[in-house]
């Protein structure tokens, strides 16, 4: 008799904790958006190589206190990284040394990352 309330109350208190998670986890997500698409951010741009998943660069970006977006542009897959122009350096040395592999298992290394608008 009395499990059927202690039941319920833990569904219920799991999916407040869920829905709080989610909102709080958009909310991230549209300052981020806001912060790269706003005119007073520098930011740069890279081409992600086809086959290579653009959340590992993302997540090492972030580990190292950047933002970034991943979004199509053109049917290539775009890294947009916040970065001052100081900064650029180091973000390419980011990109350049995380270790991964392609959608097939093989290992991929970038030699040079160039961003968009580079020669």
């Amino acid at each position: 008799m009395i499990l059927f309330p202690i039941m319920f109350t833990a569904v219920l208190v799991l999916t407040v904790l869920v829905a709080l998670v989610l909102r709080s986890w958009g909310r991230e997500e549209a300052r981020v958006e806001a912060l790269l698409d706003s005119p007073e951010t520098h930011a740069v741009s890279y081409v992600v190589p086809d086959g290579q998943d653009p959340a590992i660069l993302m997540a090492a970006l972030h580990r190292a206190g950047f933002e970034a977006r991943a979004h199509l542009e053109g049917g290539d897959e775009v890294l947009r990284i916040a970065c001052e122009e100081s900064e650029k350096a180091e973000v390419r040395s980011i990109i350049e040394h995380v270790d991964r592999t392609g959608f097939d298992g093989a290992p991929m290394h970038v030699a040079h990352a160039r961003f968009v608008g580079e020669r």
